[in-house]
């Protein structure tokens, strides 16, 4: 029942904003995000102010959007929201989430931690070099793309000897 009534206040917040500024959207069209976005949102603000029962310290856009539909975004970042104000064009983009680490990036990342740091493609290749010929064929050609891979997922600084 208390997130039915949330709802129901975010949607009169909402037509509240799109009165005042003399616009009419039907309730199809209004769309609401709570604290985490997942898709570009492009528009004009045409409200803000305090979230939920406005005795928190969450903050919400309304904002009209480029794709005709009506957004309501919250955040618990002030500071994100302090310069943005009311009339103004925004474009919000979606914080991607972050990928848990798969088993070769465990192993990436535990072999670096024992050698220092430094993690060493050769020794993995020969601890490994068996196995990958039997799933993936030449072990030689898998290495760039792991360590690649593993930074993106990771956010590792996992640095490359590329001695023997």
């Amino acid at each position: 029942m208390k997130a039915l009534g949330e709802r129901n206040d975010i949607i009169k917040t909402m037509h509240r904003a799109l009165a005042e500024h003399g616009l009419e959207r039907g309730a199809e069209q209004y769309v609401t995000h709570g604290n985490r976005i997942t898709q570009a949102i492009v528009g004009r603000v045409i409200g803000k102010g305090l979230a939920g029962d406005e005795m928190g310290e969450r903050l919400h856009l309304i904002i009209d959007g480029v794709d005709g539909r009506t957004h309501y975004v919250e955040t618990a970042d002030a500071a994100r929201l302090e310069e943005i104000k009311r009339g103004r064009v925004v474009a919000l983009d979606p914080i991607p989430a972050k990928a848990d680490p798969k088993p070769a990036d465990r192993n990436v990342a535990t072999m670096a931690e024992a050698n220092g740091g430094i993690y060493r493609p050769s020794q993995h290749r020969d601890l490994t070099r068996e196995i990958t010929e039997q799933r993936h064929g030449d072990p030689d050609s898998q290495e760039p793309r792991m360590l690649q891979g593993h930074r993106a997922r990771s956010g590792s600084d996992a640095r490359v000897d590329r001695g023997p």
